[in-house]
This record gives C-alpha cells, structure tokens and sequence, in this order.
C-alpha cells in the first residue's frame, strides 16, 4: 500500500488543485455575466461533461488522445524502458499522469463551477462590491480582488471534502489506465478477493477522508474570522 500511496496521492492532489483552479475561474467568469449567452454555454457545457461517467470519459480521451494522435501512453505509471536520467523519468511519469488526471479533472470541475458561480453571485449583490464599483474600478478588479475572497470560503470546505469523491472516483480511472496508484490495488484486491488487502486499502482511504475534513474544519476559522466568534457573540 505505501509502494502505491505516492501514485495516487500525486493523481489526486493535481486533479484537486486544477478542478478546483478551472471550475473557480469559470465560475467568476460566468457569475459576472449572469444571464448572457457565454454563462448559459459554460453552465451547458460544464454540467453536460460533469454528467458523464468517469471511465466513459477516460475511455474517449485513450481513444483521442492515445490511439487517435498517439500524443499520450495509455497505459502505466511509468515506462519499462530505462529513460535515462532523473529529469527523463519525471517527464515520462508526468507524460503518463495527463491522461488519468485530466479524467478526475472533467469529473470534478462541473460541481466547482456551479459552487464558485452560486457564491459569487451571492457576494456580488453585497454593497461593498457596489461600492467598488461606484468607485470606477474595473470589473475584473472587482472580481478578482473584492469578491473572489469571500466567496472563496465554501470553496476551501469543499477542496478539502471532494478528496473523498476523487478518491473514489481515482478507482475507475486508475484501472481504465492501469495506473498503479490505490485505486488499481483496490481492484486488483477485489479481482484476487484479497480481503486483507481491501480492508486495509479502505482503511487507508476512511483515514485519508477524516484527516482531511478534520484540516478544513481547522482551517476554516483561519480564512473567515467570523467563525472565531462564540455562538450568541455580538457582531
């Protein structure tokens, strides 16, 4: 299991990390043009490719990106073939890493859109965005420097909760590409029936799930001091 942890860790905190990145901007982008067709295209498009079944889309991008143009392995975490030095071998496990990462990314951004794009609509009603406005600063000052940093605050809870879905979902994924990271031990333990093996590959995931929703409860009072405040506490 540790031999695997490294793959799946790696996977899933760059599917995160881009997800979350992607799904947020979308969402500022669409929430500032509410209404017009280019938020109705996104929200379309979005939720359209968040529908899809992860391993559908990992089975479509093989087909276009591996064996359609060859630009991308298929398959593996690394190459059996010697790459030669270090800086060879980070870029042909980072080479093998796009296809499976960018599967997890299109099964995430959609939920983040639509997150990032309902908390900025709320935050952009508040006065002191009117304000900023009335003092003739530009709609992307606007966005990116006065609303995007209250309305980040769900955002970090989600970040932190979505490692269980991405977990989950990396399973799927990690065994369209045979990729040898959890997901792929977790299959391979069920193929075998190798109970010991699942109970504890589940074991390290239920504690990998708690960790991290134990972090973003003490992280939350770190982004919005309003949390700091004692229940019945005046303003």
């Amino acid at each position: 299991m540790w031999e695997r942890l490294p793959w799946t860790a790696g996977l899933v905190g760059v599917s995160i990390v881009l997800s979350t990145v992607v799904g947020t901007m979308f969402g500022v982008y669409a929430a500032f043009r509410s209404g017009s067709r280019r938020d109705g295209a996104m929200t379309t498009t979005l939720l359209t490719v968040d529908s899809m079944p992860s391993f559908w889309v990992a089975m479509i991008l093989i087909a276009v990106f591996s064996v359609r143009f060859g630009w991308f392995p298929s398959y593996g975490g690394r190459s059996l073939v010697d790459q030669g030095g270090a800086l060879a071998q980070w870029f042909d496990i980072a080479k093998r890493m796009v296809l499976p990462a960018a599967a997890l990314i299109l099964s995430r951004v959609g939920s983040t859109f639509l997150l990032a794009r309902g908390s900025m609509l709320t935050v952009v009603s508040q006065p002191y965005v009117a304000m900023a406005e009335a003092k003739g600063l530009s709609r992307r000052r606007v966005a990116y420097h006065h609303a995007l940093r209250n309305a980040l605050l769900p955002l970090s809870t989600m970040f932190a909760l979505s490692l269980g879905a991405l977990v989950s979902g990396a399973v799927v994924v990690e065994t369209v590409f045979a990729y040898p990271g959890v997901g792929r031990t977790v299959f391979e333990a069920v193929s075998k029936r190798d109970y010991p093996l699942l109970q504890g590959a589940f074991l390290l995931l239920t504690v990998a799930v708690v960790v991290t929703n134990l972090v973003a409860d003490l992280v939350y009072p770190l982004l919005d001091p309003r949390a700091r405040r004692p229940s019945g506490a005046e303003a």
